[in-house]
């Protein structure tokens, strides 16, 4: 049987109340997981412009139709989101997260020249049969 402070939905715990007792009573403090960003590289916008040179010439080349000029981009989906913080003792050096361990499926959005928004495409992949 539950505690008569939990029998009626009243009792709550703030966040700072946790946060304090946690660092107080078992010397807990919030730690953040590190990873290096994703740089762009030196040449991205000579990169852009020689992609752009090379679009425009096929396009002309082949007289490719606008309706079929198509622009897709992807994202990640998270189903579960999995952060990069934890809970860990105060002074410890190597703290594990769960941070790669992803619930998440791939959405691809197109649409083209002409302005026509294709169906959404979800891209799901598992590495169980069972998750097929």
């Amino acid at each position: 049987q539950a505690p008569h402070l939990l029998v009626d939905g009243r009792f709550k715990c703030s966040d700072p109340y946790i946060h304090c007792s946690l660092h107080n009573n078992l010397h807990w403090s919030m730690h953040t997981s590190t990873q290096a960003a994703h740089k762009l590289p030196d040449d991205w916008e000579m990169q852009c412009k020689d992609q752009v040179m090379c679009l425009s010439h096929y396009i002309k080349m082949f007289s490719v139709p606008p309706k079929l000029i198509i622009n897709a981009d992807q994202t990640g989906v998270c189903l579960i989101p999995a952060g990069n913080k934890s809970w860990a003792p105060t002074g410890a050096k190597q703290i594990a997260t769960m941070a790669k361990e992803k619930c998440q499926f791939t959405l691809m959005v197109a649409l083209s020249t002409m302005g026509d928004v294709l169906p959404f495409q979800s891209i799901h992949k598992g590495k169980m049969v069972s998750a097929l």
